[in-house]
């Protein structure tokens, strides 16, 4: 497949992402279950006015805690609790870029008081920034992988129903994962050409991405290991280093000028909190798909994902340590800090285990492989129930039909036929996620637990 069409092909991909994130922008999730949106933008907007920042934190290390009644969007009378915002300053809990991107925003959009903040606006830019994730995701999987690969991967992140609610909020995850891929990207491509520009923008991207959330270091640590493997030479990864350490440093010094006492208390807060630690929070990741503390979407595709990434890691490819090691390196993050109760800490998973899956999805063509026909029943059944009826003649369908699929598929010898039918059922459990991101609106949402 030639680079004009892959890009032919990426591009409606990318627009049906878009068009399914757009879609109920500003009301799934509900403003206000994620009060976080807010606080991102007033610590921005906090900034531009004063050069302090001013946000909700819910961590006892601020000395000044105001307790007002802001009421954007009406959250009061949808979403949130009667309880008045209590709002802490000096800001400190992360870096200050996406306050930044988010309160210039709606800054430049006029809000000029808190309560201007609206969750259509602020949403705008991260809705925009999930193309280019998608983007990333396709071009990142066919340069390790082929083309096909890249295809597949952009195709499923962009039409999984997790992806496209989680894509839509004011959450550092979504600002840091393109920042992390547009890095690996750009380091790969050294690896490969040893021209330094690509090390300059790789650099950059990790530059960026710490000035968004700390948790943003397992992509600095694996970007630097890849480095230290795929160079024979020390100073790309020591250089990377030192640059994403001055960085931070810059975020430090900018926290002890306005308060040295509260910016250490929040440091060692942040590193003392734990949502959820261990095996629990392992396998939560893979069976429960969360959107915000409360609410969860049926998602299939995440299930699916994370078996393609048990694909890779056995597999022999050797292209696979670009994402594995970026995947077990958030782990690690995930793991010890905890991250169980909010979904957003999920997202940086997904861009790999959907890579994964992209390249399992092209090994099982390939080989035309019956397993491939179990695999993807798997996102099939979970948006088919979402979308038709369970019972009656339905219900009938759905115990006769996938083992009469699977059969056929093991009984059939010929690797055409096969093809054909596994073919078949990724573009039917493509399409029936699509119908079931449309059928997510507020009637649905509010329905959901």
């Amino acid at each position: 497949m030639s680079k004009k069409v892959f890009y032919l092909v990426l591009l409606p991909i990318l627009s049906l992402g878009l068009i399914l994130r757009w879609r109920n922008l500003g009301n799934v999730p509900l403003p206000g279950q994620s009060q976080d949106e807010y606080s991102n933008a007033w610590v921005g907007m906090s900034i531009i006015e004063s050069g302090v920042p001013v946000g909700m934190s819910g961590m006892k290390a601020y000395s000044v805690q105001k307790r007002v009644y802001i009421n954007p969007d009406r959250i009061f009378q949808q979403s949130a609790s009667g309880d008045a915002t209590t709002l802490n300053y000096p800001w400190f809990d992360h870096p200050p870029l996406v306050p930044l991107i988010t309160g210039g925003f709606a800054y430049f959009k006029g809000a000029r008081v808190f309560e201007d903040v609206s969750a259509v606006t602020i949403r705008k830019p991260v809705a925009a920034l999930s193309a280019v994730t998608m983007a990333l995701i396709g071009i990142l999987a066919s340069q390790l992988f082929g083309p096909a690969v890249g295809l597949f991967a952009a195709l499923f992140y962009a039409i999984a129903p997790l992806t496209t609610v989680m894509n839509r909020m004011v959450q550092a995850e979504n600002f840091f994962v393109p920042l992390g891929l547009f890095s690996l990207l750009c380091f790969f491509r050294f690896s490969k050409a040893k021209e330094k520009w690509w090390w300059y923008l790789g650099v950059a991207g990790l530059m960026a991405g710490v000035l968004v959330k700390l948790s943003f270091i397992a992509f600095v640590v694996a970007a630097i290991l890849l480095l230290k493997q795929t160079v024979k030479k020390s100073w790309p990864w020591v250089t990377a280093g030192i640059f994403v350490l001055a960085a931070l440093s810059w975020w430090v010094i900018y926290g002890l000028a306005l308060s040295p006492s509260t910016f250490a208390n929040v440091l060692l807060s942040n590193s003392e909190r734990a949502y959820g630690i261990g095996y629990q929070a392992v396998a939560d990741l893979v069976t429960t798909v969360k959107v915000t503390g409360t609410k969860t979407i049926a998602d299939g595709w995440v299930l699916a994902s994370f078996l393609g990434m048990i694909a890779l890691m056995a597999s022999e490819e050797k292209n696979k340590r670009w994402i594995v090691l970026p995947f077990l390196s958030y782990l690690s993050i995930f793991l010890f800090f905890g991250g169980e109760s909010f979904g957003w800490y999920r997202l940086p998973f997904f861009p790999f285990t959907f890579i994964a899956l992209g390249y399992l999805t092209v090994e099982l063509v390939k080989k035309a492989n019956p397993s491939g026909l179990l695999l993807f029943l798997v996102p099939l059944g979970v948006s088919a129930t979402r979308v038709i009826p369970t019972d009656g003649i339905w219900l009938v369908g759905w115990r006769i039909i996938p083992m009469a699929i699977v059969l056929i598929g093991y009984l059939v010898s010929d690797k055409r036929v096969n093809r054909l039918i596994l073919a078949t059922l990724v573009a039917v459990a493509v399409l029936v996620s699509v119908i079931y991101n449309l059928k997510i609106d507020v009637s649905l949402w509010y329905k959901i637990s």
